[in-house]
């Protein structure tokens, strides 16, 4: 663990938003860059809604009705047009993440979806696809440059909707049988 001793911010050091980062690095460890990132920017969203709003600065202090009035505080947003309710979630799972870690428990979990609302997002129009005819000028030219293995993984991709990397990390014989158990 990245405690720093003494008993502030649950020992990951002495300013809220460099405790809740060390304990992110804890719970992800090496990796996971983009995850870690996503956090201590939403971390940080909280942490100067406590100094400002609460005048908390030891995550020792934080309670459940801290959260909430954050919680109340986006839903206004949200229900003002100024946030999306997916980024307020987000930002609530973030504070749900780091408070978890620093404490080393879920006791002060909140729900994002029952404090901020629901996803309500809906597609209206099918997603926009490549022209049958320029996908197969671009099979032609992977065949003709002798590119077979690039070629079975775009006509993979194309076949059963898979992203490229899906396609080249498919293990086809393990695959081939899984429908099989199915039947």
């Amino acid at each position: 663990m990245s405690r720093v001793g003494g008993g502030r911010n649950y020992g990951y050091g002495k300013s809220l938003q460099w405790a809740g980062k060390n304990a992110l690095k804890d719970r992800y460890g090496k990796g996971h860059y983009g995850t870690v990132a996503a956090h201590e920017e939403r971390w940080k969203r909280f942490v100067i809604f406590l100094k400002d709003k609460c005048d908390i600065k030891d995550a020792r202090n934080i309670q459940k009705e801290h959260i909430e009035y954050y919680g109340k505080q986006l839903k206004q947003l949200v229900n003002n047009h100024q946030m999306k309710v997916a980024y307020a979630q987000n930002l609530l799972s973030s504070v749900n993440v780091v408070l978890g870690t620093l404490r080393g428990n879920n006791h002060l979990t909140v729900s994002p979806f029952q404090t901020v609302g629901e996803r309500t997002v809906v597609r209206d129009n099918s997603p926009e696809t490549v022209e049958q005819s320029a996908l197969s000028k671009a099979l032609r030219a992977l065949s003709s440059k002798n590119e077979r293995h690039v070629l079975l993984l775009a006509k993979l991709c194309r076949t059963f909707g898979l992203r490229f990397k899906e396609a080249s990390l498919l293990n086809v014989p393990n695959a081939l049988e899984q429908p099989e158990c199915l039947m």
